[in-house]
């Protein structure tokens, strides 16, 4: 009964963070408008699961273990990014940023369109970045069976890294961490109340 009077004060305030999600800025941050201002195109390089080493290495709370991952560069090699979770990016030969949620997609076939997305999330780093380079190896060896490939040579003198989350086919995973467990205690205190009655 007591969890429930604590509770029962903070649902307001609950349905309101639940909301405050669906008016959050999906914006370009800075440290990416490099991206807006070059015309590179990207080149995928790889495409494969999210594996359960960088899953428990870099506890990265937006990723399931077997979630899709591709990896694209630009003809320079200075950077990558990574294109986590499973989106329309992940179906193009190359693309080319336009905005935070839309990009240009270029097919095998020299065909392109548009692709526009609703819940995007990236985060670019302007220096080398670990988790880059252990996704490429494992990307490469469960594609080819083999490491110490030309690409994995390439991931190692990147200047720049790019995290790139597609939420659009993930609901769950659009909430923010503090959300999260604001709604977890809310459901352990709900259940523990309606237990005691």
């Amino acid at each position: 009964m007591l969890s429930f009077l604590i509770v029962l004060p903070s649902l307001p305030l609950l349905l309101v963070a639940g909301q405050s999600y669906k008016y959050q800025k999906f914006e370009l941050p800075e440290r990416c408008e490099y991206l807006k201002k070059d015309t590179e195109v990207l080149h995928q390089m790889c495409q494969g699961k999210f594996p359960m080493v960088a899953y428990t290495k870099f506890r990265d709370t937006f990723m399931k273990q077997d979630d899709r991952m591709a990896l694209f560069m630009p003809d320079s090699l200075d950077y990558v990014m990574v294109a986590l979770k499973e989106s329309e990016l992940h179906r193009c030969d190359s693309i080319q940023l336009v905005e935070l949620k839309e990009y240009i997609c270029y097919d095998g076939d020299g065909g392109k369109r548009t692709i526009k997305f609703k819940y995007v999330r990236m985060y670019c780093f302007p220096f080398h970045i670990q988790i880059t380079d252990d996704l490429t190896h494992e990307c490469v060896q469960d594609r080819d069976g083999v490491s110490g490939s030309q690409l994995e040579e390439h991931m190692l003198n990147t200047k720049g890294g790019i995290i790139h989350y597609v939420f659009d086919n993930d609901s769950t995973a659009r909430l923010q961490p503090l959300l999260r467990v604001i709604i977890v205690l809310a459901n352990l205190s709900l259940a523990n109340a309606i237990r005691r009655f």
